[in-house]
């Protein structure tokens, strides 16, 4: 009996000293652990001030004639220096010099979207030697919209973006008399008008006519679904309906540019798509046909004077001769 009370007595001890043990070893986890916890805040603040070194924004900027969110280097841009100065400046403004504040990337990020160039928030992240990287998606220019006396670049679905001209300093082309006002920065143009606009430019940019393009009016689009051609000789081409859009009555978007095709390259009308009339019209299933009683030049609202719009004169009954056969559809007779 003593002997197994020895026994019992032996093995209680070790089981408290056991129990001792596992109690001590989780307390010293516990202080550690809390105590890292409360100097990792001063050992990042010590480490971020022994590793702070001087921001160098290094922007992908979009190259000429190439898409993608990440641009090569060697491409040269379609983004003049000023706005290359505008957009490092301001991320340069923003961001920290502590390589653990990730706070300042994401504002960072934020403000660049905002200035309406990028499709969607920017991608901000540091690397060696304090660069920090912006890559993101581009909106790129399309056209102009002319509103008042400015003209307001645009993408090519009609968001706004941050350049503003004077009239015609732009060399792009233009979109007249819209709707509605400008949007906010980067949002898109609100009547439609704008983004019909933009899908006739896109269209005609591939044939020989657009060399003789100058702007669209949309004047009467909302009312009317019409667009109108405007040439650089201010002349007057009426197009109808956006392309690819069906109107009763008229001529479809691949037969309106087969007569194009043929103004461009006729001898007969000075290889003009407006056949250097004032006034064409395209919306005739029989063929182009001239207006003769159509003044040249415009009245106000983009409106060509003599035909009833916005600040243009009692309305004039209009004379038409017709530039094609009606028969074959596409073969001009002689010119008028």
């Amino acid at each position: 009996m003593a002997r197994a009370n020895f026994k019992n007595s032996s093995g209680g001890t070790a089981a408290l000293i056991a129990r001792l043990s596992l109690g001590v070893t989780f307390l010293i986890i516990v202080g550690l652990a809390t105590g890292a916890w409360l100097a990792y805040p001063r050992l990042q603040a010590r480490v971020a001030q022994i590793k702070r070194e001087a921001v160098t924004v290094r922007i992908s900027w979009p190259p000429i004639g190439l898409g993608g969110t990440k641009p090569a280097s060697d491409a040269k841009t379609w983004l003049s220096e000023p706005f290359q100065f505008q957009l490092t400046s301001l991320a340069q403004g923003v961001l920290s010099e502590d390589p653990f504040d990730r706070a300042s990337l994401e504002r960072c990020a934020r403000a660049l979207y905002d200035t309406g160039w990028f499709k969607e928030t920017p991608r901000v992240f540091r690397e060696r030697d304090g660069i920090v990287r912006v890559e993101g998606s581009w909106r790129t220019p399309a056209a102009v919209v002319r509103r008042g006396e400015v003209d307001y670049l645009v993408s090519p679905d009609g968001e706004l973006l941050p350049v503003e001209y004077k009239l015609g300093a732009s060399g792009l082309r233009y979109i007249a008399a819209p709707f509605a006002d400008p949007p906010a920065l980067g949002e898109r143009w609100v009547g439609g008008d704008v983004q019909a606009a933009l899908a006739l430019l896109a269209q005609l940019q591939a044939t020989k006519a657009y060399n003789q393009v100058s702007g669209i009016d949309v004047s009467r689009f909302v009312q009317q679904r019409r667009l109108v051609i405007i040439t650089d000789r201010q002349n007057r081409l009426v197009w109808g309906a956006p392309p690819g859009e069906f109107k009763p009555g008229e001529p479809s978007t691949d037969v309106k540019l087969k007569w194009l095709a043929y103004l461009a390259g006729s001898p007969d009308f000075e290889r003009r798509i407006d056949a250097n009339k004032p006034m064409l019209d395209l919306t005739i299933p029989g063929g182009p046909m001239i207006d003769v009683s159509a003044q040249p030049g415009a009245g106000k609202g983009g409106e060509p004077a003599g035909t009833g719009g916005a600040g243009g004169s009692e309305e004039v009954k209009p004379h038409r001769e017709v530039l094609v056969d009606r028969g074959s559809g596409a073969k001009p007779g002689k010119r008028p």
